[in-house]
Formats: structure tokens, C-alpha cells, sequence
């Protein structure tokens, strides 16, 4: 490194190398001077050694900020030569507070959306450390006002789908309707233990495909700066007992709307009991999939600090499994909402005709086009206690969306053939609307046809 030193710091080794012969021969020489090796790029990885055929590997050190060398300079500085790999250090602006605040108000002129955030962050990023307080101060109260709608899923070419399409390799799961998503480099250094003002701009934190632990998990709770934190997404990630207990009585989570889960198990759920302020927690998400343990789910829907939760959403398999475990009122006492998201018409039917539809004011379904299409009559038939069914979200989980002419063709055709529920009240149809459509169905239908 710049001191000529290697001890104490990781090095990944990707891609093929020539001069030590194999992966094992480098990690072994690094070892050997003081070094430490990882065998994938992570939030403790310091130095990326870059092989040939690595593009993936390079861009996504690159996203994080990480140094890279070549193999010929890991030869040079295991032989003890100086070579300058230090993480290099953004550029900071020295505009004048007034002009930064300028910017800031000409860049918040209109309805938010994903390309206003990465011009914030920009600005935020570029701002002199004696300014920066000052700046968010300015920022966080603008910031904090926009307002969007958890069911609302944007079409992918909107502005405001999110920010998967922004820079920095972010998440390409947004929560819906959100905008204010922690770029991945603010995640990775939150994560290392870094605090900073500009955190209390963050509104969504998501941390897939990171290979975060549980310790690093509840490093980013404990930021005392993250203060508006309304979307916690850690699918993929292995749930621990620290990082439910970190959720429960982190001061950051007080604010906490929505938290999206999966690889659950009975070990870790033992976490969540106990005194909690997660009194704003309103929207729970589970994905189940081979790792997610069905008790273990039940355990964490009988646990206090869901009580309040008024939105259970679950994908996209053993759905029946996930919900047996919603057999009582005092399990989820204050649910509203029940939204499923799979491809599977037996799992679809069976999860309309379960009891907890009895308790639940909507149901929210989400399934590939070509089964809603279908098999609409046979997956509600029997669903007598289904009294709102919502289809906003109808085709989104195949990636079609209604600016198809065809799909709304089909949408139309499939409801035209359809019989409801006999006791069926209102039907939602969100960005499938069209004042024709609903006069047609409420005529034919009688039910009430929604936006």
C-alpha cells in the first residue's frame, strides 16, 4: 500500500492469472506477507487484484469505490515495492453554502422523481464536509415531504419506477413507489460503521446481492444519522437473532414502514421477542423459498413487534404454508390487506379460499399474465368470502405492463367471460382503468370498479 505494508489488508483475486499459475498460489503468496484474502468481492474487500476476463468483477469493484491492481503490481508489491493503491478520495466542491442551496432549490423545481434523487445525491457527494450539515438541514425537510403510495408500481420507462436504472450499481428492486433508495456506496460504508448527515436523507435501504451479515446488518440500524429510514429490504440475506434484535430496539427503525424478508429460521426469530418500538411498521413482505422455514414465519407473525402490521405480502411459493399460520385474530390482529404474488394456480386458489380472507378487507393478487388470463374463472371459483379483490399490480410480476395494447385486450376479454364472487363488492384495477372498461363491468358485473 502506500506505506509499503500489505498486513491486515484483504485483497480478492479475480479472474485468470498468469504468474502465479493459479487463485491458490496468489491467495497463499498474500497470505504470506501479512495479507488477508476473500474469495468474492465484499463490504471488507480492500484491494481488487484484476485477472484477465473479469469485466463484471472490475465494474462492481468500481462501483464500490475499490482500489484495483494488476497481477504484475501484486508481484511488485509483494517484492516490497511501493505501489500507490490507496481508495481514492471523491472530489469535494468549494461552492459557497448560498450557491449550494441555489442548486438544491433548482433541483427540487417539479414532482420528484428518480432522476431529481441521483441530481441530490450528486450534489450531496460533491458538497465540502464543513458544508454538508448546513446543505441536508436544507434538504432533509424537502426531502422528507414526498409522499408515494407502497402499492403504486411504476411502469419501468416512468421516471419514477425508482432508481434501479440510476448509477452506482443500486438495487434493481425498488421498493414500490419510493424514491429515496441509500446508493449502494452510502450502504457499503453505513455498513463499515461510517456516519454521516447525509443519511437522514435516506428513506430505503436495500441490501441484495451484498453478502452482508447480520452483524454488518445491525452496523447500519445503529447509524445514528439514519433517522427517516421507512423501507428496510434484506431478501438474500441471512436473517440473524442480532439483526432482529437490532430491529426491534435500533432508535433508526422507530420510523420503519416496510420490511422485506426472507431465509428465515426459528434460531433467529427467537430475536424478535421481547420489549419493541416498531409501532409504525405497517407492511411486512416474506418471500418463501427453500431457506425461509414455515415455522419460523409463524413464529415472527405471532410476535408483538408485527402487531401492527395492517399489509402481509408473500411470494411466490408454498403459499398455502406461509399462510396456515394466520389461523387466529390475535395472529396479525390488525391486517388489512393480504397481497400474493406467484405463478402457481393451485397455490393462487387455495390462497383465496383460506379463512384469513374472512379477516382481511383486500386482497391484492399479482401473477404472470398468461395464467391470469387464463385461469381468472377457476382461480377465484369458491372464493365466496373474497369481498375486495385488487388487480393493480395484475401482470407485473411477468414484466407486461398496460401500455400493451394486447394485454388490456386480454384483461378485458378475461373479465367479460368472468363470473365473481358471489359476495365480491368492489374490484380494483388501478393503472388498467379506463372509464369504459369500468361502466362495462359495473353494468354487466354490479360491483363497484375502482382506480
Amino acid at each position: 500500500m502506500a506505506d509499503g505494508s500489505i498486513e491486515g489488508k484483504t485483497f480478492c483475486v479475480a479472474g485468470i492469472v498468469m504468474h502465479y499459475g493459479s487463485h491458490h498460489e496468489a491467495e497463499e503468496a498474500i497470505v504470506a506477507a501479512g495479507g488477508k484474502v476473500s474469495k468474492s468481492i465484499g463490504v471488507k474487500t480492500d484491494v481488487l487484484v484484476l485477472g484477465t476476463n473479469t469485466s463484471s468483477q472490475e465494474q462492481k469493484a468500481r462501483s464500490r469505490g475499490i482500489p484495483i491492481i494488476t497481477e504484475r503490481q501484486l508481484v511488485r508489491l509483494l517484492a516490497g515495492e511501493d505501489i500507490p493503491i490507496e481508495r481514492a478520495v471523491k472530489h469535494v466542491g468549494d461552492a459557497p453554502l448560498e450557491a449550494l442551496i441555489g442548486e438544491a432549490r433548482a433541483i427540487l423545481d417539479g414532482h420528484p422523481n428518480s432522476n431529481m434523487w441521483v441530481k441530490v445525491l450528486a450534489l450531496v457527494d460533491s458538497c465540502a464536509p464543513e458544508q454538508l450539515e448546513a446543505l441536508v438541514d436544507f434538504l432533509e425537510p424537502q426531502v422528507t415531504r414526498w409522499a408515494f403510495a407502497y402499492d403504486t408500481c411504476w411502469p419501468v420507462d416512468s421516471s419514477t419506477y425508482g432508481c434501479a436504472l440510476a448509477p452506482n450499481r443500486w438495487m434493481q428492486l425498488m421498493p414500490l413507489g419510493e424514491l429515496r433508495v441509500a446508493p449502494y456506496q452510502w450502504v457499503v460504508d453505513m455498513a463499515a460503521g461510517e456516519d454521516s448527515p447525509k443519511y437522514r436523507l435516506v428513506h430505503a435501504i436495500h441490501t441484495r446481492d451484498m453478502g452482508l451479515n447480520g452483524t454488518m446488518l445491525g452496523t447500519i440500524l445503529s447509524c445514528p444519522n439514519l433517522t427517516n429510514l421507512r423501507d428496510f429490504d434484506v431478501d438474500e440475506n441471512k436473517v440473524s437473532k442480532t439483526l432482529f434484535k437490532k430491529l426491534r430496539t435500533a432508535p433508526s427503525t422507530r420510523t420503519l414502514e416496510h420490511l422485506r424478508i426472507s431465509r428465515l429460521d426459528e434460531k433467529s426469530v427467537a430475536g424478535i421477542e421481547g420489549d419493541h418500538h416498531l409501532t409504525s411498521l405497517r407492511r411486512l413482505t416474506v418471500r418463501m423459498d427453500f431457506a425461509t422455514k414455515t415455522p419460523a414465519l409463524h413464529e415472527l407473525l405471532k410476535a408483538r413487534a408485527c402487531e401492527h402490521v395492517e399489509t402481509l405480502h408473500v411470494e411466490p411459493y408454498y403459499l398455502g404454508n406461509a399462510l396456515s399460520g394466520l389461523t387466529g385474530p390475535d395472529i396479525l390482529p390488525n391486517l388489512r390487506t393480504l397481497s400474493i404474488s406467484s405463478n402457481q394456480e393451485d397455490e393462487l386458489r387455495q390462497a383465496l379460499v383460506h379463512p384469513v380472507v374472512t379477516r382481511v378487507e383486500r386482497v391484492l393478487l399479482d401473477t404472470y399474465w398468461h395464467i391470469f388470463t387464463g385461469k381468472l374463472q377457476s382461480i377465484t371459483d369458491g372464493a365466496d368470502t373474497l369481498r375486495h379483490l385488487d388487480l393493480s399490480r395484475m401482470g407485473t410480476s411477468g414484466g407486461q405492463w398496460p401500455d400493451d395494447p394486447s394485454h388490456v385486450s386480454a384483461l378485458v376479454d378475461a373479465i367479460s367471460r368472468w363470473t365473481p364472487p358471489a359476495n365480491l363488492e368492489t374490484l380494483t384495477l388501478g393503472h388498467w382503468y379506463t372509464d369504459e372498461l369500468a361502466s362495462s363491468l359495473t353494468a354487466r358485473l354490479n360491483i363497484e370498479v375502482l382506480r
